[in-house]
C-alpha cells in the first residue's frame, strides 16, 4: 500500500526534481519513513535508513529551532524574559 508521502516523493523523483529522497513523517503515535529514487546514477535504490550529509542547512535548522522556542515562550515574551526563565538555578 502506498501512502501520500510515498506518492509525493516518487512523483518528484520521476519528474526529475530530485534524484532521490528519504522522508520521515511523524504524527500522534505513528511514524512513517519512505525512500524513493536511487542512491547513485544507475545505482541501488535509496534505502530508508540511508546516511546523508546535510550541507548548507545551518540557517534552516537554526531558524526552525528558534521558531519552536518562540512557540513555547509565546509571541509576547521578550528575549530577556525568555533568557531569565531558561537559565538554571
Amino acid at each position: 500500500m502506498t501512502t501520500a508521502l510515498e506518492n509525493l516523493l516518487v512523483r518528484h523523483v520521476e519528474t526529475g526534481t530530485m534524484p532521490a529522497a528519504v522522508a520521515l513523517l511523524a504524527t500522534a503515535g505513528d511514524v512513517e519513513v519512505v525512500a524513493a529514487g536511487a542512491a547513485a546514477v544507475s545505482g541501488r535504490p535509496m534505502r530508508d535508513d540511508a546516511i546523508m550529509r546535510i550541507q548548507s542547512m545551518t540557517k534552516v535548522i537554526t531558524s526552525v529551532a528558534a521558531l519552536r522556542l518562540v512557540g513555547k515562550a509565546g509571541a509576547t515574551t521578550t528575549r530577556s524574559e525568555f533568557s531569565a526563565s531558561s537559565s538554571p538555578g
